[in-house]
Parts: structure tokens; C-alpha cells; sequence
């Protein structure tokens, strides 16, 4: 395989290339501003090829191969097995080193699917949302975002609740009850997962729903063997589920944290723009 030849064997060498063969991907699936849409839900473009797409992603600063890359598993696990394949089919073939695998950017312990295939209603924030009433400000329960999460551990299952921003009562409880499963609430964001910048006008994803729930994650289990599943659920009709940011810091947290087995399941509840 030319590309994997081209890096000289170097599994390092061999992301870049595989990386600079996005075109290439996107010629042949139409993968490119699929992820591209959804790892950057502001960029607006009327040209889709992929000049036009790398022009206006070098436009937001950095490297945009690099971010593409970064997210990638977590916005589009077909790309991500995509690229398995590719250094799969290389080490076969003697062009990469055995036990080269999968480019470590690329976290075999994370899957990110749609909403509609949670079967755990427990952890499902459209079963979850109305219930939250009493506890949110205004008793705005349409308009925030939510995440729900379990942790399976040493045969303990434990419950995570989270809504986005600071939209937990102060006086709320800490602790709540839902048809009959009891949740810790997580109300703010360690920050043991760094967050990072969530589009053109700089916010980041700190205290965003999901995130608070990773970084609680990372904080108390860190090391330990776990099964993780969270439920993510926006508002928002043209970009639903986890933002860029948080597609990222998912992928970031799968990384610094290989013991876990983590599935993302997200959705919306598609009453915003």
C-alpha cells in the first residue's frame, strides 16, 4: 500500500500519511465533510470539494489535518475502522511492524452511537428529561442539554446524572431518584478531562453535560477496569448530540484511560436551530 510505504514503516509516519490521504477518503466515500460538518458545526461553506474545506478550516488556526484526525473516531467510527483496515491490511503485508495496530490517536476502547440504539432507559436522557422538573432553574427541562452515564465496576453499577452549564438548582439535591435508580449529580467540571475551544467564537466545552461526566470518571476511576456507558442528548436540530468539542474530549478521554470500555450513545431533542 503506497501511502504506508510512503512512512517508511514508522507507525507515527504512517498517521500522517494516513491522515494527508483524507482526499483520498472522501473521493471515495464521501467521509470527509460528513466529519468535517460535525467536528465544526459553524463552518458554513457553499463548496464542498476539498480544497474549499481545507482553506476554510485552516481559516479557524492550527492544524486542520490534526484536528480532523484527533476526532475523528469519535465523529465517525466507520472512518476510524477505515483506518484500522488500512494499518491491518500494512502489517500483513509486511509494511508496517507487527503489533503496529491501530494509530494511537484512533481509541479502540471508544464507540459513539445514535441514541436510538440505547437499550438501558436508565441512562437515556429523552426517558430521564421530564422527570428532572423539579430540579432544574425555571423548570426549564426543553432547552439544556443532558447526560446520563453508568460505570460498571467490580460487578457495582453506579448512576451519573449531568445537565449542561449551571442549570442544577443550588438547592437541588445531590443525589435524586428516578423511577426507582438512584443518580449522583454531577454538578461541575473537574477539569480532569481539559476541555477545548467548541467553535469560531472561542467558548470551550468546560461544564458542558457530558464533560462534567468525564472528567468525574477520569477523577475517581482512572486505572480501574470499567465498562462506561453514557447517554447524551442536546437540542439541537442541525448538530445533535455531543458538540465538537466534547466529539474530541470523548476521544481524549477514552486515551488516558484504556481500561475502560466506553460507548457514547447521542442524540436531540430537536427543538433549537
Amino acid at each position: 500500500m503506497k501511502d504506508i510505504e510512503e512512512a517508511g514503516g514508522d507507525e507515527a509516519a504512517a498517521r500522517q500519511v494516513l491522515a494527508a490521504r483524507l482526499q483520498e477518503w472522501y473521493d471515495e466515500g464521501g467521509l470527509l465533510w460528513a466529519i468535517v460538518e460535525r467536528a465544526f458545526p459553524t463552518l458554513k461553506i457553499a463548496d464542498k470539494s476539498v480544497d474549499t474545506i481545507k482553506e476554510a478550516l485552516e481559516a479557524l488556526g492550527g492544524n486542520p489535518l490534526d484536528k480532523l484526525y484527533s476526532s475523528m473516531a469519535a465523529v465517525s467510527p466507520t472512518l476510524s475502522n477505515m483506518v484500522d483496515a488500512k494499518v491491518q491490511s500494512a502489517v500483513a503485508k509486511g509494511e508496517l511492524p507487527e503489533g503496529a495496530g491501530v494509530p494511537s490517536s484512533l481509541s479502540r476502547n471508544l464507540s459513539v452511537n445514535s441514541l436510538d440504539n440505547l437499550s438501558d432507559a436508565a441512562i437515556n436522557p429523552s426517558v430521564l428529561r421530564d422527570s428532572l422538573f423539579p430540579y432544574v432553574r425555571g423548570g426549564n427541562t426543553k432547552d439544556i442539554s443532558v447526560a446520563a452515564a453508568s460505570i460498571e465496576i467490580e460487578g457495582h453499577t453506579q448512576y451519573l446524572l449531568s445537565v449542561s452549564g449551571r442549570n442544577w438548582k443550588e438547592n437541588a439535591p445531590g443525589t435524586v431518584k428516578i423511577d426507582g435508580v438512584e443518580y449522583q449529580v454531577i454538578r461541575y467540571d473537574s477539569g480532569a478531562v481539559s476541555s477545548v475551544v467548541n467553535g469560531a467564537n472561542g467558548s470551550t466545552n468546560y461544564n458542558h453535560a457530558e464533560q462534567k461526566i468525564m472528567s468525574y470518571l477520569q477523577e475517581t476511576y482512572s486505572g480501574q477496569q470499567a465498562r462506561v456507558s453514557v447517554g447524551v442528548q442536546n437540542t439541537s436540530v442541525s448538530n445533535p448530540g455531543m458538540c465538537s468539542g466534547c466529539a474530541i474530549t470523548s476521544n481524549r478521554f477514552a486515551e488516558n484511560n484504556p481500561l475502560f470500555d466506553i460507548r457514547f450513545f447521542e442524540g436531540s431533542l430537536g427543538v433549537n436551530p
